[in-house]
């Protein structure tokens, strides 16, 4: 990796315990489904070096068409100067200038544009509210990837906002606390819809 970039990870907190198991097989279906986002954010300023940095995020989303991915919406535009040495002080989110997509990947050694299941962010679409305000109430985001890539992997379909009580909830994803380019999953039971 080049000298120049910096890779960040944004923790989250998790609530509650959680028992997450690594998934072996990420290229079996559902998983393969899954991909892991390294959102790329050029010239950045360091405001302790007083240089440009390349800024490099991670993230997880998932296939639900032929060539369109869903993730939360702060993978898809978002304040890269509000922490560590990049503290400037002012709000400014941003888009990313690139967004590299990994479909099932597992191995660090694999990340390349000659991986199978690799597609690049062709369009970013947000909703305006999060848009002027980033509030956590509009955290999604539905991504359009340069290829048809899910007529590969398969892809999860239309998603909608129905539940039921007590409903098993499988999670499948990247954590930034676990080795890199591991997938990890969790299962639950949904207790409230907000």
């Amino acid at each position: 990796m080049p000298e120049d970039i910096q890779f960040a990870i944004s923790p989250t907190s998790i609530i509650g315990s959680v028992n997450r198991t690594q998934v072996l097989q990420t290229r079996d279906w559902p998983y393969r489904g899954i991909v892991k986002m390294y959102m790329t954010f050029n010239n950045v300023l360091n405001q302790i070096d007083g240089k440009y940095h390349d800024r490099i995020f991670i993230g997880t989303g998932f296939i639900e068409g032929p060539n369109l991915m869903v993730t939360t919406e702060h993978c898809g535009y978002n304040d890269v100067t509000n922490d560590e040495n990049y503290e400037d002080g002012i709000s400014n989110p941003r888009f990313p200038d690139k967004i590299e997509v990994y479909a099932g990947i597992n191995g660090y050694s694999e990340r390349s544009t000659s991986y199978i299941y690799y597609a690049e962010v062709s369009v970013i679409n947000i909703q305006k509210e999060y848009f002027k305000t980033t509030s956590t109430n509009y955290d999604w985001c539905a991504m359009q990837l340069d290829r048809d890539l899910g007529v590969q992997t398969g892809y999860y379909g239309k998603i909608s906002n129905l539940y039921e009580s007590k409903a098993s909830v499988y999670s499948y994803g990247y954590p930034g606390d676990k080795p890199t380019n591991t997938m990890w999953e969790t299962h639950g039971t949904l207790i409230e819809k907000k």
